[in-house]
């Protein structure tokens, strides 16, 4: 009875020179444990609209995989065979492995291998960064709208007290120190209600940073995933981590420090 396994990988996947010869290794050595020997073949596609494929390794080590003929997809395959198939394909939409056969035994032992493999070292990024651009736009959003509500909730408080009849008693006093105090209580109110045009100015602005697709940009730029890191993209690649490193360190660690900070000296001052 024939086997079939078809498994999808949640996580994105970062494939290099490392990765690949290993992969190499592992998918070789089983296929030694299967009848007529399959033979792994790399069918290669690249943005420039030109594809081939190939028995060498070293020929998708050698290439260029530069901004216009960086390789968007790879799949390893066997040549076709009745009682063999195997499809191992990494694209922009992740990576997916299919193998059929008559040896179950041996599909199973290799399928295992693989995806242990790939789990642990080359499908690492999670699925919010796979999916970042579609989750940081509506997070973003919500955020604004939480600050915008209770920027307003605090306002309207402020506004209520207008209602007081302290404050009708205060109006008919002839105390000119204490008209003086109304008129900055009115100010820091009317601030106060500027507040929630300042939220409304935020949430307007991630509107259209979500819509313009800027921040899927970002995400991309400072996060690749799906990413074949060969050739050029290798270079561009470790410079990526560099620049999330810092900015990581930097801004996000910057800030909460800072925050940290500002609480201490605020329960020290209090």
């Amino acid at each position: 009875m024939s086997a079939f396994v078809e498994h999808k990988f949640d996580k994105g996947f970062i494939l290099d020179e490392t990765t690949l010869r290993k992969l190499n290794e592992i998918i070789s050595k089983r296929f030694l444990n299967i009848a007529d020997h399959p033979k792994l073949i790399y069918h290669i596609y690249r943005d420039d609209s030109y594809s081939y494929v190939t028995e060498s390794l070293e020929d998708i080590i050698n290439e260029h995989n530069d901004a216009w003929r960086k390789i968007t997809k790879l799949s390893l395959e066997n040549y076709k065979m009745d009682e063999f198939t195997f499809e191992f394909i990494f694209s922009s939409e992740g990576a997916k492995l299919e193998i059929t056969g008559k040896d179950r035994d041996e599909i199973y032992l290799l399928f295992s291998d693989l995806r242990e493999y790939v789990n642990n070292e080359i499908a690492v990024r999670p699925k919010f960064f796979t999916k970042s651009p579609t989750y940081l736009g509506p997070s973003l959003l919500i955020l604004g709208m939480i600050g915008m509500v209770s920027e307003s909730i605090y306002s309207l408080n402020k506004i209520s007290d207008y209602k007081d009849p302290a404050i009708d008693k205060l109006l008919k006093s002839t105390d000119v120190n204490e008209k003086l105090n109304y008129l900055l209580y009115h100010k820091t109110s009317i601030s106060s209600i500027s507040g929630i045009y300042v939220w409304l100015l935020i949430l307007l602005i991630i509107c259209l940073i979500s819509f313009t697709g800027i921040i899927e940009k970002i995400c991309s730029f400072m996060l690749p995933t799906n990413y074949f890191a060969i050739g050029k993209m290798k270079e561009k690649y470790d410079s990526q981590k560099i620049r999330f490193n810092n900015v990581f360190w930097i801004v996000v660690v910057g800030l909460i420090v800072s925050i940290i900070a500002g609480i201490i000296v605020w329960k020290l001052t209090k």
